[in-house]
């Protein structure tokens, strides 16, 4: 061993500063992080401001350049950094601007508005409206958008637009269009084949795109701005809310009827469809003379193999595929020139029908993915989308390769973000976040930036911004949120990470996965090599039916593959087939560790420990305190915290061993102020129960260790958590000692 590590490592030992700090004892030692209103101080080392256009759209419409998204005219390649936010049509200009101007510094250059133009829940609408049909068009919510998007593209940051969620619109006994429904049920699956609805639809986005914004002068249609367009958030005919039970039986007829009609022209009549599923089980709600038949549940679907199994499953494609074609056509035909993605959703069968789920969205011209939270164990009531006292909850990192239930054996190899591309079209991973509470959060946000690069993702949009960013709450609503961003772990280490991503100061791997299918085989049903996993919140899972879930799928990849590097997934394209490069060189089971292909980063699980070593950005990120520093080609990093991130990257585009300008970004683990839970006795899940969710301020584990530089030595100036110099510069030092209460520090040469 390195004489001088050893030394440092006995030193830090004899201090007492390698011992771990167990969770029971959380109510000690906890540092406020509540930076106040920001001012934008143009001092701000972490304003990240200056990557951006000086307005979205100014080198042109951004553009699907085979799997890049691209400025249109300028040719660049764009990554986007990107958040949820809801319309909040209550915000008024300035709020609006505040916030623009927060996510551009803090490396933002890209937003998902994910919210309905209906006018929603009676309690979310101004006093004028309260009277009107959830469904109808309001123009409170399209003038929300308006001034969202007019804000975000005066810092250079561009607008995704998310309109239609089946959570948001619900139809009553008073709307005749819609017999069956009672005003409790959600619209799931409805958008696919009763056209009253597409009609209403399609109004909701004449009223967002035609009109002038009076922000900007222009429309949504003209702005170069608005980078696209999302046609339909997490709804499937390939997923569990299309049935019976989830569907009022007026509207599982129109269903009924559609299928007769596509079977009719499928054999050329119904009767000769008739003697081909002579065979196949029936159905209590045939009417064959009728022209009618009933819908097969996705269980039997999917496991019968029957003719008239196979014949749904061609139905469904065909019906999702179309409604998707049309969706777009309506768009280009109104004169919209961004971009478009179709859906994002996950099936009963990911290995079965994940291929046919995608193949609907090729109409668009990215493809998204939404199954990738990252949670533990949590239980209780409301638990879906808020967090109580009394609520059970699981600590999981995946560091360590921690499975959900953290009772069964072994090591779950899921890391939700990491998507294929598919048939060479950008990547989207439209919602994703590590849900709290979970003390190894703070692993997150370097695994997006550092695994996203590598992966080649387009765009990672985070979930979700809560607030105005006024100030970093812990409650921005009536409920507290299980995936809140604004945070110290989530976007305070958001600078150095933007940095990482965006301007790929980690290198991207080729794929060593290239599946290839033709269309036929996932439409009987042989399935794929590989299919995701896990990645799906609460509020979604609860639609699993009992007993199935969507992550019991037999993979025939290597697990750790995606570690590696990305895959590649091709359906209908010519003269290609399935290859898989041989990984095993960067996979050392015994040693348990991973690296990438790229040799950048690597994933040590028995010590908990993920480093990755790059020419201008280096760190290491830990879930269970070392036993001796860590090396990068650059630093040794050294702590006694059990949680930890540690990240320097260079500001001046110069390696780091050279580079005159760097940020160092440290970070512990985050909680709640007051927050209180105690483990579950006996608990072979080792759950915790909440006894106090606490309240305002964030508070963060102080901080501790110490970062050697092997080369050449810097001056060290600390910042404040706007990332303002707070003290003079030090002497030139190779050792950095780490203050308690600072994240940020500026280190020159």
């Amino acid at each position: 061993m390195n004489p001088e590590l050893t030394t440092w490592a006995r030193r830090w030992l004899v201090a007492g500063i390698l011992g771990t700090v167990p969770w029971s004892q959380a109510q000690e030692a906890w540092i406020p992080f509540d930076p106040p209103r920001d001012d934008f101080s143009t001092d701000s080392v972490i304003d990240l401001r200056h990557l951006n256009e000086i307005l979205a759209g100014e080198k042109g419409r951004i553009m699907a350049d085979g799997p890049n998204f691209t400025h249109g005219v300028t040719g660049e390649r764009v990554r986007f950094w990107s958040i949820n936010i809801g319309p909040h049509p209550d915000w008024s200009m300035e709020q609006w601007r505040h916030l623009a101007r927060l996510l551009a510094k803090y490396g933002f250059n890209q937003v998902r508005l994910h919210g309905g133009l209906n006018h929603g829940e009676q309690w979310s609408r101004p006093e004028a409206d309260r009277d009107r049909p959830n469904h109808e068009v309001s123009q409170y919510r399209v003038e929300g958008i308006w001034r969202a998007v007019a804000a975000m593209r005066e810092q250079g940051i561009y607008t995704h637009l998310s309109i239609y969620f089946p959570y948001w619109v619900r139809f009553g006994p008073d709307d005749p269009d819609f017999p069956g429904y009672t005003g409790e049920e959600r619209v799931f699956g409805t958008i696919f084949f009763n056209p009253k609805f597409q009609a209403i639809y399609r109004t909701w986005w004449e009223a967002l795109l035609l009109p002038s914004n009076p922000h900007t002068g222009v429309s949504l249609l003209e702005d170069p701005a608005v980078m696209g367009a999302e046609l339909i958030n997490e709804d499937s005919l390939f997923f569990w809310t299309l049935g019976y039970e989830q569907i009022p039986l007026p509207q599982m007829t129109l269903l009924e009827w559609k299928f007769g009609n596509w079977l009719s022209d499928r054999y050329g009549s119904l009767e000769k469809a008739r003697r081909v599923w002579q065979d196949s089980p029936a159905h209590d709600r045939d009417a064959w003379e009728e022209g009618r038949l009933g819908i097969v549940g996705h269980w039997d679907m999917k496991t019968r193999g029957s003719v008239r199994d196979f014949d749904q499953i061609r139905f469904f494609f065909e019906t999702q595929k179309q409604t998707y074609d049309a969706k777009a056509a309506h768009l280009r035909s109104l004169g919209f020139e961004g971009l478009i993605t179709a859906g994002n959703w996950i099936t009963t069968d990911d290995q079965k029908f994940d291929a046919l789920e995608r193949m609907t969205y090729m109409v668009g011209d990215f493809v998204d993915h939404h199954h990738a939270y990252y949670n533990g164990h949590h239980s209780g009531p409301d638990s879906a989308w808020a967090l109580r006292d009394e609520h059970l909850y699981s600590d999981r990192s995946l560091l360590r390769l921690d499975p959900k239930d953290l009772a069964e054996p072994g090591r779950d190899y899921e890391i939700p973000f990491t998507k294929p591309t598919w048939n060479g079209k950008p990547t989207m991973v439209s919602e994703t976040s590590w849900l709290r509470p979970n003390r190894f959060r703070t692993e997150a946000v370097p695994l997006y930036a550092t695994y996203g690069a590598m992966h080649g993702l387009d765009a990672i949009v985070h979930f979700v911004n809560d607030g105005s960013g006024e100030r970093w709450l812990t409650k921005p609503q009536f409920h507290m949120q299980p995936w809140t961003w604004q945070t110290p772990a989530m976007m305070g280490q958001s600078p150095a990470a933007a940095m990482i991503y965006r301007l790929g100061l980690v290198a991207e791997a080729e794929p060593a996965t290239r599946v290839a299918l033709q269309l036929e085989e996932p439409l009987r049903m042989t399935g794929m090599p590989y299919a995701p996993k896990g990645g799906i919140d609460n509020l979604r899972a609860a639609n699993i039916e009992e007993g199935q879930t969507a992550e019991d799928v037999e993979q025939a990849f290597e697990p750790l593959r995606l570690f590696v590097a990305p895959m590649s997934i091709a359906i209908d394209q010519p003269g290609s087939m399935t290859v898989q490069e041989d990984v095993s060189p960067f996979i050392d089971r015994e040693a348990q560790q991973v690296a990438s292909a790229t040799h950048e980063l690597h994933l040590d699980w028995k010590r908990a420990v993920f480093r990755f070593d790059a020419p201008q950005a280096q760190g290491v990120v830990m879930t269970r305190s070392p036993a001796a520093p860590i090396a990068t080609t650059d630093f040794l990093f050294a702590t006694g915290l059990d949680v930890a991130s540690f990240v320097v990257v260079a500001l001046d585009g110069a390696p780091l061993s050279t580079a005159k300008r760097m940020l160092l970004q440290v970070m512990s683990e985050e909680r709640n102020h007051g927050f209180v839970a105690e483990p579950v006795p006996n608990h072979p899940s080792r759950l915790q129960r909440i006894r106090s969710v606490g309240t305002d301020p964030w508070e963060i584990r102080p901080l501790a260790g110490e970062i050697q530089l092997k080369g050449k030595p810097v001056r060290i100036t600390p910042l404040d958590l706007a990332g303002v110099p707070i003290g003079e510069r030090s002497e030139e030092v190779r050792r950095i000692t780490l203050r308690p209460d600072t994240v940020y520090y500026l280190l020159e040469r």
